[in-house]
């Protein structure tokens, strides 16, 4: 009797012992469970943060002095489960900051809570040389593409002084003769849409995909070709209009800016230059053309020493003539951006005489270097629907324009989990929050 008294005891310890470590186990999965789940809420609230800030929609959300706040309670944590989101975006225009804070609670009362802060910077929309959404072709002889870096200088015929191999050809296009460069010598980089490409393939019998002064054998460096390349190319949101001068439509000679005044800004019906017509641009400077804008015979834009212009064409663009004349010898300060949003609406061509600095990003165009003299050089970048180069055209990507901010997407600079001591932010009170950011 006293035997089986003490087997019972045993084990009933036994299992009072066993049902403990299960719940001690139980309890250790739950929390990690919900661990979880208050960090999957976090991540869901940085991208509806993200998302907010890509398409500037801050519909349900409270403006504060630097971003917005937002608070949502989704339903999806299930098994009883209380679940909070809440959201800020610190809404600056080259450098946003997201943070989220996850929150789920039980009915024992139990709340566990998750924050995530990721800082952000808006990249270039030319981090390549010739980008296109489809096809980039060469034809004819004595096409050249390369790179050079503008932050260093004026670009030199020697190689590796300033003048280096990185003059980056990229196609979004999966179709297998969207980038045909033909005799054309490329050195630097090309990226593709599809692996489906022989790189050999891309150039004719005389052409090269290489670095300068590469000694691999054949026309063309494979591991300088690849086929994963994607690049999601937005329409170039039109400016704000407001104390705007307007132009007419212009076709003499005219200076805009003015070397001592911020910014000033104008629109025109159209430009047409012809004869020995210039138009100078004398400070900094935003010019809108609702219609056309084109150059011919003798005239010329120039952009003084001074002078920067950031042009928005909504119809076509033909600089021909004597061309661009950028005295500042800086890409940057002459960008081009084509407003057309349906494919095959604008053209935009480039064959003035002499040498040119610009970037142009026009997404929906088809835009052409047409060449033709020893002088036809172009500096800069070119972002389009369709880029076609000719013979006698050289094209120096400028490494330098890179670093201009802004309208190429975000990317990340800083992603953390706040937990440590001072690092959590005060989403209880969201009139706080700004000065964190």
């Amino acid at each position: 009797m006293v035997g089986a008294i003490f087997i019972a005891v045993v084990v009933g310890m036994w299992m009072a012992a066993s049902m403990r470590s299960s719940f001690i186990e139980y309890s250790m999965s739950k929390r990690y469970l919900d661990m979880q789940s208050a960090m999957n809420l976090a991540e869901s609230g940085l991208e509806e943060g993200v998302r907010s800030y890509l398409k500037s929609d801050w519909t349900g959300w409270t403006a504060y002095s630097n971003g917005y706040y937002k608070e949502a309670t989704p339903g999806w944590a299930g098994n009883g489960l209380a679940s909070t989101i809440k959201i800020y975006v610190a809404d600056d225009p080259t450098n946003p900051s997201v943070a989220a804070e996850g929150t789920i609670s039980d009915v024992s009362g139990q709340t566990i809570v998750k924050q995530i802060r990721v800082d952000m910077n808006s990249s270039s929309l030319f981090a390549n040389g010739l980008l296109a959404d489809k096809s980039v072709t060469i034809s004819g002889n004595g096409v050249v593409v390369d790179s050079y870096d503008s932050s260093l200088g004026a670009r030199t015929t020697a190689w590796n002084v300033n003048r280096f191999s990185n003059g980056s050809i990229a196609s979004n296009s999966v179709a297998v003769d969207d980038v045909s460069l033909q005799n054309g010598d490329v050195y630097g980089y090309v990226a593709l849409g599809s692996s489906s490409y022989n790189p050999n393939d891309l150039v004719g019998n005389n052409g090269h995909i290489h670095e300068y002064g590469w000694s691999g054998g054949g026309n063309v460096d494979p591991s300088r070709v690849t086929g994963d390349f994607s690049a999601t190319l937005a329409a170039t949101p039109a400016p704000a209009f407001g104390s705007w001068t307007d132009l007419g439509a212009l076709s003499s000679a005219s200076t805009l800016g003015n070397a001592i005044n911020p910014m000033m800004s104008y629109q025109a019906d159209s430009i047409s230059l012809t004869g020995s017509n210039t138009l100078t641009i004398d400070g900094p400077t935003t010019l809108y053309v609702k219609g056309d804008f084109s150059m011919g015979g003798n005239s010329e834009l120039i952009i003084s020493n001074t002078g920067s212009l950031t042009l928005y064409v909504v119809g076509d663009v033909a600089i021909t003539g004597n061309g661009i004349v950028n005295n500042t010898s800086a890409a940057e300060k002459m960008i081009i951006y084509g407003m057309e949003t349906v494919i095959g609406n604008q053209t935009i061509k480039v064959a003035g005489n002499g040498t040119t600095f610009s970037a142009i990003y026009a997404p929906f165009a088809d835009i052409e270097l047409l060449g033709g003299g020893s002088g036809n050089h172009v500096h800069g970048a070119i972002v389009g629907y369709s880029i076609k180069l000719t013979g006698n055209q050289e094209f120096h990507y400028d490494e330098n324009l890179k670093n201009l901010s802004g309208g190429g997407g975000l990317n990340i600079s800083y992603w953390r989990e706040l937990k440590g001591v001072g690092e959590r932010l005060p989403f209880s009170t969201p009139s706080l929050l700004p000065p964190y950011f």
